[in-house]
């Protein structure tokens, strides 16, 4: 779901730069060279008006579809711990229950760093506009050809399509993970007791410091806490950019007594378990022995 939104936000940001294009492109043309400072100003306004307004509808398709996705992914990370709690737990008769919509919405809204999903899209489209401001002013003023401005917008446009990308990984990444932290709550209400794990991914972009949380097990209310500063119940969740941009690791529960034999590695399949400590030892070893064997 995320990897398919994520292309539905690349083709609106490729269609407001066509559109842009096509309101550039006409206005350059009745442009000449030798237009008075006065009509620079009247042409300048009239292409801020429109760009904004191209921006402005293309940000008003796109938040609603972000907030709508983010839920699903939550809800299905909720009812799939949910599943997996059942199949663990023996003779069990739990009862999940229909999600309340608000509380989808309040998961997917919850402030990060003081500020909500829809007041980060909010801030993005106002520094898009302001910096698009900027460009087409300096543009102008320095007579630069219909290219070079063109090239300019695209590049801004990129910029801002790469900040919306990393919010869908990192929000979508967040709430997944909080539908897996609520799942085990509510089971815990329901008399299952379970600890939280975190897992990291076992390859060579995992942050240190979540290396060094990998495996790491305590009580579902519990905090974890990072060597990069961040706290919080689950990865994604721990208030700290450090820690949860880009962050790949997730929490599991387990049965007290109950642990995995196996995990899947990159690029490796499924091994016997292995703490990322230990997998990252073992790297270096195989690292050492074949620099010995070059030399």
């Amino acid at each position: 779901m995320l990897s398919q939104e994520e292309k539905a936000i690349i083709r609106e940001y490729r269609l407001a730069l066509r559109r842009i294009h096509a309101e550039l492109a006409p206005i350059y043309a009745s442009f000449p060279q030798t237009t008075q400072q006065r009509n620079r100003q009247r042409y300048l306004r009239q292409l801020q008006v429109q760009i904004e307004q191209i921006i402005a509808e293309m940000y008003a398709k796109n938040q609603p579809r972000v907030v709508g996705t983010l839920g699903e992914v939550y809800k299905e990370s909720y009812y799939m711990t949910g599943w997996a709690i059942d199949m663990e737990v023996d003779d069990a008769q739990l009862v999940w229950g229909i999600l309340n919509p608000d509380v989808v919405r309040r998961a997917v809204l919850a402030p990060i760093d003081k500020l909500t999903l829809n007041d980060r899209l909010k801030r993005n489209r106002n520094l898009i506009i302001k910096s698009i401001r900027h460009h087409l002013a300096q543009g102008i003023i320095m007579g630069e050809s219909y290219s070079k401005m063109a090239k300019r917008i695209e590049k801004v446009l990129e910029g801002d399509a790469k900040k919306a990308r990393l919010i869908m990984r990192t929000e979508g990444h967040r709430v997944r993970n909080q539908g897996r932290f609520d799942s085990a709550m509510k089971a815990e209400e329901l008399g299952v007791e379970s600890l939280k794990v975190w897992d990291a991914t076992l390859d060579l972009r995992t942050r240190p410091a979540h290396g060094m949380l990998d495996g790491t097990k305590i009580a579902i209310d519990e905090d974890f806490v990072s060597l990069n500063g961040g706290i919080g119940k689950h990865p994604g969740g721990m208030g700290n950019p450090r820690d949860d941009c880009n962050c790949r690791c997730t929490i599991r529960l387990e049965l007290p007594g109950y642990g995995p034999s196996v995990r899947r590695i990159r690029g490796e399949g499924i091994k016997p378990y292995i703490t990322y400590r230990e997998w990252i030892k073992k790297q270096q070893k195989e690292q050492e022995a074949n620099k010995s064997e070059e030399n």
